[in-house]
């Protein structure tokens, strides 16, 4: 896809749905495009695939207060961690176990959700 001159990539949640964009050009960072409606809360995790268990989380502004929790392949809770408000990114640290992950952002109002895979 292209946005602007750049080049960007569809980022796909866990319901398979573009949610946001990636411009590598630009960084790790949201390109302001979306398909249809914008969400308020847009998740992006990168890394992905991750070569190392550290991984970065990137989201709108938290209004109130959010939790992102870290759930392994079984759906076993793996982490959670506290956000605060105005945040807008978070680092996490996935176990150095490979396999497929869920990071979940949990707001007042929404619930969202990322796979990323650990290399």
């Amino acid at each position: 896809l292209k946005y602007g001159r750049d080049k960007v990539y569809p980022m796909v949640g866990a319901n398979s749905q573009p949610s946001s964009f990636l411009c590598p050009s630009k960084g790790p960072r949201k390109v302001a495009a979306s398909l249809g409606r914008s969400k308020r809360h847009s998740l992006v995790v990168y890394p992905n695939p991750a070569t190392s268990s550290h991984v970065v989380a990137e989201f709108d502004a938290i209004q109130l207060w959010g939790r992102i929790e870290i759930y392994n392949s079984q759906g076993l809770l793996i982490d959670a961690v506290k956000l605060d408000k105005g945040q807008t990114t978070k680092s996490l640290q996935l176990p150095n176990t490979r396999g497929t992950y869920i990071v979940r952002l949990l707001t007042p109002n929404e619930t969202e959700t990322a796979r990323v895979v650990l290399l």
